[in-house]
């Protein structure tokens, strides 16, 4: 959905670009509050463990398969999911800007 070169990185651009075919409609400056955050190393692309900080479950077996899980590997989202992760996305945002 978002590093679909496969590169193990994603920029701004791709993550408003990957929400917005899901209907997840975000602003630029979302995506900058929090990559803000998650960037750790101010590169301009989250890499896929900076990903992986951002969402991964407090939960430790949840954690250490979505460890696991290799970079680039994609999946197909159903509408629940799309819908769920939208709502997720939002909710990093919302508590970037509020930071």
């Amino acid at each position: 959905m978002f590093d679909e070169p496969g590169n193990g990185w994603i920029t701004k651009e791709q993550i408003v670009d990957g929400l917005n075919s899901i209907h997840c409609m975000v602003t630029t400056t979302d995506v900058s509050s929090f990559m803000k955050i998650f960037d750790k190393d101010n590169d301009g692309r989250l890499k896929y463990s900076e990903f992986c900080d951002a969402f991964l479950p407090l939960d430790n077996d949840q954690a250490s398969q979505l460890a696991q899980k290799p970079p680039g590997a994609t999946s197909t989202l159903e509408a629940t999911t799309k819908a769920e992760f939208g709502r997720v996305w939002k909710k990093h945002f919302q508590i970037c800007r509020e930071l």
